[in-house]
């Protein structure tokens, strides 16, 4: 298997000449449409072992992926937001990849209850299905000013979800500032001693720039099962134009970190989706990819390639003149920070998906790694 970048004047066709595997297959494997245009710099996920004149080595526009050198089983994860409509066509692109499945998420509330942003009639339909289901709660300002008695009522609603539904782990958000981290401490050690009966592994999802260089560092991967590390949206609050997810500070960040938490506890968080960085508000600000390649498209714009962040952007215009400049992930930069994973030795993966961007994801993932079925 491979990662082919499209060049000047290709087409399915001679892409499919290229490296002797059928368009179908290109097709199906990319999620292409009926009628797919390529744009040059598109990363594409070629399915098959290439003819040996059509690669010898890596280039720019060519990567070799070798199959399963981390023989240790992986937890791949997902978050996406899921309804009735779309779960059962999710689990079916997803089948034999994703170890735990979160469709929705929930927000604590001042009564020490729990409501859900989405529709929970999903979970019965995962339940139903097998699927290994991530209860995902965000711990924020309402929970850090709970006291004692209040964070006992919060875990028995916890507790009261988890057995509703048998989910096959917790994760629990913090997005406190740096003032609340010990509470938040604190409040995952009772967690996790009242989980214990239910044998269900307990993640701590974290903002590493929020986290490095204090003591509660050390202490959440002492206690957690597993620390899940938000390796993008680094700056997503200042107004630097910039990649969602740099491979460069994901990989400085992994380095002091394994020094502190074992590798071995260690999960990183990816996005499956870009951001228009000249968009009006954040509320537009997201774009899948595939929007993005379709504005690249339109616009007679190139996919451009960042060497250091190992991130893909584009550069249009919208038809008031506008420029826009949106840096996205593409399996390429997704297979770049994957690899970290190899490099470190890490317990798994976790995505952050819209629109359901995923068709060669999935393939690569199945290719690269031997998944866990279940996170015990």
């Amino acid at each position: 298997m491979i990662i082919y970048k499209v060049k000047t004047g290709d087409s399915l066709f001679t892409v499919s000449e290229k490296f002797g595997v059928s368009s179908l297959d290109i097709k199906l494997v990319n999620g292409l449409g009926t009628h797919p245009y390529l744009v040059k710099g598109q990363s594409l996920l070629i399915p098959a072992k290439p003819r040996p004149r059509a690669l010898s080595e890596n280039t720019d526009e060519i990567i070799r992926i070798a199959g399963k050198k981390y023989r240790q089983k992986i937890i791949v994860a997902a978050c996406a937001e899921l309804d009735l409509f779309s779960v059962g066509t999710f689990l079916e692109e997803s089948k034999k990849t994703l170890s735990l499945l979160s469709p929705l998420k929930y927000i604590i509330r001042e009564d020490c209850t729990l409501r859900p942003l989405g529709q929970e009639a999903v979970l019965g339909q995962l339940k139903e299905n097998n699927a290994g289901i991530l209860l995902n709660i965000e711990y924020g300002r309402v929970a850090a000013n709970f006291d004692e008695s209040m964070e006992w009522r919060l875990i028995k609603s916890i507790l009261n979800i988890l057995k509703a539904y048998g989910f096959g782990g917790l994760q629990i958000e913090c997005t406190v500032n740096s003032a609340d981290l010990p509470g938040f401490v604190r409040f995952i050690r009772k967690l996790k001693k009242a989980v214990n009966p239910l044998a269900i592994p307990v993640f701590a999802l974290l903002e590493p720039s929020s986290w490095l260089g204090t003591n509660s560092y050390a202490t959440i991967g002492n206690i957690a099962d597993y620390v899940v590390l938000k390796l993008y949206n680094l700056f997503i609050n200042t107004k630097s134009v910039c990649p969602l997810a740099p491979a460069d500070i994901a990989q400085e960040i992994l380095s002091a970190t394994v020094e502190i938490i074992p590798a071995k506890k260690l999960i990183i968080k990816l996005p499956v989706y870009g951001w228009d960085w000249n968009a009006k508000s954040r509320k537009y600000g997201m774009v899948s990819t595939t929007n993005a390649i379709t504005f690249a498209a339109r616009r007679g714009s190139d996919i451009e390639y960042d060497p250091k962040s190992q991130s893909p952007f584009i550069k249009y215009s919208d038809e008031f003149g506008n420029r826009h400049v949106i840096w996205f992930e593409d399996i390429c930069s997704l297979y770049n920070k994957l690899e970290l994973v190899n490099s470190y030795k890490l317990a798994g993966i976790c995505f952050d998906l819209i629109e359901y961007d995923t068709f060669s994801l999935w393939h690569l993932l199945r290719y690269m790694f031997n998944i866990r079925a279940r996170v015990l």
